[in-house]
């Protein structure tokens, strides 16, 4: 079919046209012969559509083409040929609309390997959303409480060199060499001002808190005034927080720029502490203990610094932020005594077991595969009895193999040749390290599990030195599932879908779930690609590296680090959407200090409910008014979506991507907002105060 009308999961509808000739066709005669044709396909209209031109990368018509439609256009015996827009076309077409099929599914998925290929460029676009999304989620909270200025234009500029990696040829990753090093660049440029504005707003707000009722004093014999400038930014990932402040009681604002509410491990670095690790005590605004783990056994250096690297486990309400106090404890009894603790004989060797009371996961101690993973609660087995979880390494067939594909599978062999392996832990993570060598390239592999989480964690660092030769190999991380899934599903933007069970790669910005029909599932996160699999047998794959040899005969060699997270988790569509989004976007915070302030120590100044709704984004109004919030459901039922902000609200309307007002049931009570929101639909309100 030519032209159809496609209707969305929200019931809307709008015409589309298939385009009948190849997006770099020229005018020639054939374009007369095929109307009669094309006519049949599009429900009777009579005026067909050429989009012609040197079209690849913007070359436009060319004389030929212009010089050719004019000569067409006064042969007696032909169609009508005219220069027109797809505007004109569509409203022609608009006359037929009735006569036209009505498609109500997805359609065009195509090019998988284009999910995966360039690994730099999936993580430099991927880093540069989330950093993008959390400058202006806490750009738009400081703005509220203590109305530092949001650099919103400049942002947008930054924002726009992104937007360009995402021509056709670029974030797809079937491009040329020089085109990932030029997108480095703009990724790196556009990252670095994102951070910068990021790291601003949450020092505005700190600075605002009131911490006067924490006792610091100065040590004058140490160093760290400030200390560890570009330290933990690597691979796009990460924010260059620096330390600051002197002395044994050292103060730390966390923030939770996601518009999920949080219970999870911050990790924070501390810089020159002249205190007893030992002793080490951490206390919330209130006193009250808090529970953390040492990640050091000893401080280590940079850059002649000392540092050291605690978890602490927190509550952090969505868009919100506390506050934690890093003490030296007393000495209990006259001195302390230090016991080793653990046992210093030799014990079998035995499968490395991450339990934190909610899921359990075994791996085998030779080959390091994940061979059991249990939800406790459910006591429900995930792993195929018999198979195991693991990377594995697929032989794809060279013909069928670019960047614009994964090839036809030909062998799929699990990573097993360990050359390490170990485990360890503590109160809030457990852990296990391993290496493995594949081919000519080295996995190491940090797998955690950390209190009250749903999900193993996989943090990666793959140095891969493959190219495709007879065949194209291709890693990926492959899940047999022990159930067989009521559905696979998968988010997009401002949505989820489902799709069946098929063998090839299908697109997923963070996700691939394998939801049971009992609600519950195992959820495949990555942070960096964009490419799974879910195939008939029952195995959730995510594919990791293509090494594709066309167009670019070297596109991923080099060292690449990457995040998978195995989630058990309720399947319900928005739980998945908030838990990876979580997952994706860690705790951060910055250094603070003793001073008197306007705000809390603790606050979520943005409160939000509604049933299936998610929150999308906000940002401050171009005027600074107020704010632009945007939020989708994902609910098949209309649904109130309810915003609280703590200040009075002076005026709010829904409105379009442009801003323009538009129809709504939109209420306002002082500081509240309700408004309805449809199923599967987008909603932007504008608020001022």
């Amino acid at each position: 079919q030519a032209l159809y009308r496609w209707v969305s999961p929200s019931g809307k509808e709008m015409l589309c046209y298939r385009e009948q000739h190849w997006y770099n066709s020229g005018i020639t005669p054939k374009i007369g012969l095929a109307i009669f044709d094309i006519a049949k396909r599009s429900g009777g209209l009579k005026t067909g559509l050429v989009v012609y031109g040197v079209g690849d990368h913007g070359g436009g018509p060319t004389r030929r083409d212009v010089e050719t439609a004019i000569e067409l256009s006064e042969w007696p015996i032909y169609p009508t040929v005219k220069f027109g827009t797809i505007s004109e076309f569509f409203h022609e077409a608009e006359s037929v609309r009735e006569n036209l099929p009505l498609v109500d599914h997805e359609m065009n998925m195509m090019f998988p390997g284009c999910y995966t290929t360039q690994s730099r460029i999936k993580m430099g676009n991927r880093m540069c959303e989330a950093a993008f999304a959390d400058a202006e989620n806490l750009g738009a909270v400081a703005n509220l409480l203590t109305g530092k200025k949001y650099k919103g234009a400049l942002l947008e500029e930054k924002y726009r060199s992104v937007l360009f990696t995402h021509f056709h040829d670029i974030l797809t990753g079937s491009c040329v060499h020089p085109t990932r090093r030029s997108s480095d660049l703009l990724y790196s440029e556009a990252i670095a001002y994102a951070n910068n504005e990021y790291l601003s707003s949450m020092n505005a707000i700190s600075s605002a808190t009131d911490t006067s009722m924490i006792v610091t004093e100065t040590d004058p014999l140490s160093r760290s005034e400030s200390a560890g400038a570009g330290y933990g930014y690597d691979s796009f990932a990460g924010k260059p927080i620096a330390g600051s402040g002197n002395g044994l009681t050292r103060i730390f604002t966390v923030f939770n720029p996601t518009p999920v509410d949080k219970e999870e491990n911050v990790i924070i670095t501390v810089w020159d502490w002249p205190g007893d690790l030992h002793r080490a005590d951490l206390r919330n605004i209130s006193g009250d203990k808090i529970d953390f783990q040492l990640l050091n056994f000893r401080p280590e250096e940079y850059w002649d610094h000392k540092f050291f690297r605690f978890a602490a486990y927190v509550k952090v309400k969505a868009l919100g932020y506390t506050t934690l106090v890093l003490k030296e404890a007393e000495i209990e009894g006259l001195y302390p005594v230090y016991i080793r603790t653990t046992s210093s004989s030799s014990q079998p060797t035995s499968n490395i077991v991450l339990d934190n009371g909610v899921i359990r996961a075994e791996f085998d101690y030779m080959t390091a595969a994940l061979v059991s993973l249990k939800d406790l609660e459910s006591e429900k087995e995930f792993i195929k009895d018999g198979s195991f979880a693991s990377f594995v390494l697929i032989d794809t067939e060279r013909d069928s193999s670019n960047a614009w594909n994964i090839g036809k599978y030909q062998s799929v062999t699990p990573v097993t040749r360990i050359t390490r392996i170990r485990g360890g832990g503590g109160k809030l993570i457990n852990s296990m390290h391993f290496e493995a060598t594949v081919l000519d390239s080295t996995i190491t592999a940090d797998i955690s599990l950390a209190k009250g989480a749903r999900h193993l964690s996989i943090k990666t660092e793959i140095d891969w030195n493959e190219r495709g030769k007879d065949h194209v190999p291709v890693l990926a991380f492959a899940l047999p599932l022990s159930y067989t899934a009521d559905k696979y599903m998968y988010d997009n933007p401002a949505g989820v879908i489902c799709r069946e069970a098929m063998d090839i790669d299908v697109p997923g910005l963070t996700f691939g779930a394998a939801v049971a029909e009992e609600g519950r599932g195992a959820v495949i996160i990555n942070d960096c690609k964009y490419g799974y699999r879910a195939r008939k047998d029952g195995t959730l794959i995510s594919t990791l590296i293509n090494s594709s040899v066309s167009p670019d005969k070297y596109p991923e060699r080099g060292i690449h680090k990457l995040t998978l997270s195995i989630a058990l988790i309720d399947g319900a569509p928005k739980n998945v959407v908030e838990y990876a989004c979580s997952v994706c976007r860690p705790l951060t915070y910055v250094p603070a200090s003793s001073h008197k302030g306007c705000l809390p120590a603790e606050s979520a100044p943005v409160v939000y409910s509604g049933d299936g709704i998610l929150l999308s984004s906000l940002s401050v109004c171009g005027d600074g008014s107020g704010f632009i919030l945007r939020a989708y459901s994902v609910s098949d039922r209309q649904s109130v979506f309810c915003l609280n902000t703590g200040k009075a609200i002076k005026s709010a309307c829904a409105v379009d991507y442009f801003e323009r007002v538009v129809e709504s049931d939109l209420s306002v009570s002082d500081d509240t907002l309700r408004v309805s929101v449809m199923p599967k639909t987008i909603v932007t309100l504008k608020i001022c105060f």
